[in-house]
């Protein structure tokens, strides 16, 4: 593949070019369908009269449709979008700065994708495909694995890149006792990467509202117990990581208790662990959570983060998390081989 890539690249880079275009476009509208052309410009940053050319060739090709809804991409277009991934991947090559990055973190790998996330939304997902590809690997060879509520986790398993029949694959969800959106959304990034993937899974219901005695009796029900064991003891952990300000147990905190971590220099959080830029934990693990040194007991702790916000939050794992595979853009990539 990379022989054939650099010949057509030194033959014709201007097609080279054009490929990754017209990738982009279907990719963009994958992610916004039903969408118009002033939508697709505004999602992509072309002028209108760009995506009218782009879409109007698209249109001939049979990939891509419109309807009194707007513009999606066809059967054909799905399949050639899928099909084009790996080789756009290896036209904008990233290897040499993700061993790099990897080399300098001292972690077991490094994904990155193009663009800034902080400039585009649009990034994330691209995020999400790429950690979406990277599991579809390691779940050939694991009989288990766990995943937190974070946003980005979400775009991994919205990605159309997870599918499959692993019938020996079982997924547990990781959440706190805190209760908060994003423990919520733990159980339903677990059902729905399970359902995509053909395999089995355990949900974590806790209910609402509960005081912590209520709150332990629930952990000593053998399906809280059974679902936490099989979460700490998976084989892949998927997680995001926040940064302080965008941390919702840190915002749902009293003043004091905030300022108190912030005069503790604390630069993220991760399933209620706070921790400083060289990795040290300020608080104590909450009741009924998961310490970070559990997360390094499974085979690979998947971090997908991207954005400038969550820089330091990568180095504060990076210090702790050493079966790290971390997938990031490749402006906070740059940023991370700059701090160290």
């Amino acid at each position: 593949m990379d022989r054939i890539i650099n010949f057509m690249n030194e033959l014709s880079p201007d097609a080279m070019s054009l490929l990754e275009r017209r990738y982009n476009t279907l990719r963009s509208l994958s992610y916004i369908q039903p969408a118009g052309r002033r939508q697709l410009a505004e999602y992509t940053n072309m002028t209108e009269r760009e995506a009218r050319s782009e879409t109007d060739q698209l249109k001939k090709q049979g990939l891509i449709q419109s309807d009194a809804c707007g513009m999606r991409l066809t059967p054909e277009g799905m399949k050639v979008l899928l099909e084009l991934y790996e080789a756009v991947s290896a036209i904008s090559d990233k290897r040499e700065m993700e061993l790099t990055l990897a080399s300098a973190l001292n972690i077991k790998d490094v994904s990155i994708v193009s663009r800034d996330a902080d400039q585009k939304n649009m990034v994330y997902r691209d995020m999400g495909a790429r950690a979406a590809k990277c599991f579809q690997k390691y779940a050939a060879d694991i009989s288990s694995a766990a995943v937190t509520g974070h946003k980005t986790v979400e775009y991994m398993t919205n990605s159309r890149f997870i599918s499959g029949r692993h019938v020996d694959l079982t997924i547990y969800p990781i959440r706190t006792a805190q209760l908060n959106s994003e423990d919520d959304n733990a159980n339903n990034n677990c059902a729905r990467l399970a359902r995509k993937m053909g395999a089995k899974f355990h949900l974590l219901h806790l209910g609402e509202d509960l005081t912590i005695n209520e709150i332990e009796k629930r952990y000593q029900t053998p399906g809280v117990q059974e679902a936490v064991a099989g979460a700490m003891g998976a084989d892949v952990i998927i997680s995001g990581v926040n940064s302080l300000n965008g941390s919702p147990v840190f915002n749902s905190m009293s003043v004091r208790a905030r300022e108190s971590l912030i005069q503790e220099d604390a630069c993220c959080e991760l399933l209620g662990n706070f921790l400083k830029k060289d990795g040290k934990q300020i608080n104590n693990p909450p009741i009924y959570s998961t310490a970070v040194e559990e997360l390094g007991a499974a085979k690979v702790f998947m971090l997908i983060a991207g954005g400038t916000s969550s820089v330091d939050a990568v180095l504060a794992l990076a210090c702790r998390l050493k079966n790290m595979h971390l997938i990031t853009d490749e402006t906070t990539a740059g940023a991370l081989i700059r701090s160290k």
